[in-house]
């Protein structure tokens, strides 16, 4: 943890004071050093951490910790800044990290989390229960959403309805990786709103409907995909020993969260139309730094709490949809939890006094009852003692 923190301090210091600007390299003039395949050694090894670690039985525990995982990328963010230092000194370090953390890293996350949060107010019911046709529609409308409402947004609003789809059939896991293959990945690539790489072209300048011209590719690798899940899902379907039931509840085609339709739409514009630095479109307006960002924050807060203005009892409800207070709110239900265990155990022993008096009187005369009471008393001490650390 301590590790971390420095590291992290001394990363946000040298993004405000390491000095940024024109280099010699910017205009051509320098020529590629012959050792460049060393400042491509950090990320290969985060990469390779990444895909290994989680294999490795000795540290997939420690990997799976999120601290742990940020103090790797941040010794692979060390070294490589540690490469450009001393090939391009400290003009290059802050060039570097001023492209890297305001220019991409802040645009990116500020879409990922408008997206996810927007996203994952609606919640999408279908009468669907397993059939091949019936899931190979929802992989289908995934491929088709993907590049309008990003991967992340798709996935967040299809996910359920295709487990629910799927919840009564025997084999389901090929259903969660092609959707994996199709919606969170291969499905997104018509706009830059819909994969991370083709949203950074657009922020280094690639236009935004440039990538509508790789339709074709789109359509051939989707459909392929499409149809391999079609034929793998068809023949486990009539593997299984029984027909798929049909759902008793009689469910019916149902959105809730609605209010962030429109929502999303707004972030989709927003992306698209407002770039800082350029005028807006359709205005003389130019906007300034982080002004898109700014947008799609202000339309995830519109997401967390315009439920709770509209239904003042589903408040709870909303927010805990979108895992905002999830840590605090968890840290409190372990305390009251404790409190409950304290509460309970006193009862328990009032009780079983009041149901042992009769027969045990001569026996707590000779002081068995006291024996007994001292065991409460240290275990009611010891959960209070928990009670009030918790509380702290």
């Amino acid at each position: 943890m301590a590790f971390a923190v420095l590291a992290s301090c001394v990363l946000v210091l040298a993004l405000f004071l390491a000095p940024h600007g024109p280099t010699d390299g910017e205009g051509g003039t320098k020529a590629i050093s012959a050792n460049w395949w060393i400042g491509v050694l950090p990320f290969a090894g985060l990469l390779g951490a990444i895909a290994v670690f989680p294999l490795i039985p000795a540290i997939a525990h420690w990997w799976h910790s999120n601290l742990n995982r940020y103090v790797v990328s941040l010794i692979a963010a060390g070294l490589a800044l540690l490469y450009i230092g001393v090939d391009a000194g400290a003009v290059g370090v802050g060039n570097a990290l001023h492209h890297a953390v305001p220019a991409e890293y802040i645009p990116f996350m500020s879409l990922l989390f408008a997206l996810y949060v927007i996203a994952g107010g609606l919640r999408i019911e279908t009468p669907f229960d397993g059939h091949p046709r019936e899931n190979l529609t929802l992989l289908l409308v995934g491929a088709l959403i993907a590049s309008f409402v990003g991967t992340t947004g798709a996935a967040m609003v299809l996910i359920r309805p295709l487990l629910e789809s799927i919840r009564r059939r025997k084999y389901r896991a090929h259903s969660v990786v092609f959707f994996i293959f199709i919606v969170c990945n291969c499905g997104g690539c018509l706009l830059p709103i819909g994969d991370p790489p083709l949203f950074m072209g657009y922020l280094r300048g690639v236009p935004f409907g440039w990538t509508l011209t790789l339709w074709k590719e789109w359509l051939l690798v989707n459909g392929l995909l499409l149809m391999a899940y079609a034929v793998i899902d068809t023949i486990l379907h009539r593997k299984e020993r029984r027909e798929v039931q049909r759902a008793d509840d009689h469910r019916r085609f149902r959105v809730e969260g609605a209010v962030n339709i429109p929502l999303l739409a707004l972030a989709i514009a927003a992306v698209a139309l407002v770039v800082p630095g350029a005028t807006v479109a359709g205005t003389d307006m130019v906007a300034p730094p982080f002004a898109r960002e700014g947008l799609l924050l202000v339309l995830t807060a519109a997401a967390i709490f315009l439920p709770i203005l509209f239904n003042v009892e589903s408040a709870k409800d909303a927010i805990a949809r979108r895992f905002v207070f999830l840590p605090i709110a968890l840290r409190r239900m372990l305390y009251l939890q404790t409190l409950r265990r304290v509460r309970a155990l006193k009862r328990n022993y009032v009780l079983d006094d009041d149901d042992d008096d009769d027969d045990d009187d001569e026996e707590d005369d000779e002081g068995g009852g006291g024996a007994g009471g001292n065991n409460y008393d240290d275990k009611s001490r010891d959960l209070e003692r928990t009670e009030e650390g918790e509380g702290g």
